[in-house]
């Protein structure tokens, strides 16, 4: 898809035992919107990558991955996700946390289609 509404950034680093939960919490989002996952694997060495791959393998149109073949930091990380990103909105979700409410991004979403005067929005 060229044109998304919401790119959900995930920057991960040596996070196997955590990202799964991550992108699984992602992937349950219920929205009437369109989406796509950036994950950013910052040189990681413990199958964070394989797992990100197994993903992709998985949802190809809505998975992007970016992974850096030396460690960036987890600044550089992050801008150089937001480079590839498509969305109109973009919003992070880092690899050791997920999100508990499926209904999240329909919610901050429409807050902002409610408020337009509001630029940025962080829980």
């Amino acid at each position: 898809m060229d044109s998304f509404v919401v790119s959900v950034i995930v920057t991960a680093y040596n996070q196997a035992d955590t990202i799964t939960q991550t992108l699984d919490s992602i992937l349950r989002q219920e929205c009437n919107f369109s989406y796509e996952i950036n994950i950013g694997d910052d040189c990681s060495t413990d199958g964070t990558r394989k797992i990100a791959i197994d993903y992709k393998e998985k949802f190809p149109d809505i998975i992007t991955l970016i992974f850096h073949e030396c460690n960036v930091g987890v600044a550089a990380n992050f801008a150089i996700c937001v480079k590839e990103t498509h969305g109109k909105y973009i919003t992070l979700c880092a690899a050791d946390d997920y999100w508990h409410n499926p209904n999240k991004l329909k919610l901050q979403i429409g807050f902002f289609s409610d408020h337009r005067d509001y630029g940025l929005l962080y829980t």
